[in-house]
């Protein structure tokens, strides 16, 4: 795995949940160029490979729920409110970012535990999708 980016991934996981600005903030800016020439990426491939990255080491154990909830959500908002300014999310990260955001909420009962039957189900299914 590239250093930059499991840099940016561990260091958005500890952003505070409740401060867009320390969200936004986790990203910095020579890293994030370090990965986009490092892979060739615009900033919708940057977000796409972040947010791989992230439920890659979320599937695996590396990351914890709430680590990579809080790396999504800190994408999220460096891609909207940081530097860049997108009004959305690329296809497969708003996919990921939906996933880990299923995991937050018990449905209104209707699961019994969500990260485990929504999260990592939809999770693995947008991994099969991305890698074939």
């Amino acid at each position: 795995m590239n250093l930059a980016l499991n840099q940016l991934v561990r260091s958005a996981s500890h952003a505070p949940l409740v401060d867009s600005a320390a969200q936004a903030a986790a990203f910095e800016e020579h890293q994030v160029r370090t990965v986009m020439q490092d892979f060739e990426l615009d900033r919708e491939g940057f977000c796409d490979l972040f947010a791989q990255t992230t439920a890659e080491l979320f599937l695996s154990g590396t990351l914890s729920f709430d680590e990579a909830d809080n790396a999504i959500n800190a994408l999220s908002w460096y891609a909207s409110m940081g530097s860049w300014h997108m009004e959305l999310l690329p296809e497969f990260s708003w996919l990921v970012y939906q996933a880990f955001d299923a995991g937050e909420h018990d449905h209104g009962g209707r699961v019994t535990n969500a990260i485990e039957q929504l999260t990592k189900p939809r999770l693995i299914a947008l991994l099969e999708r991305s890698l074939a």
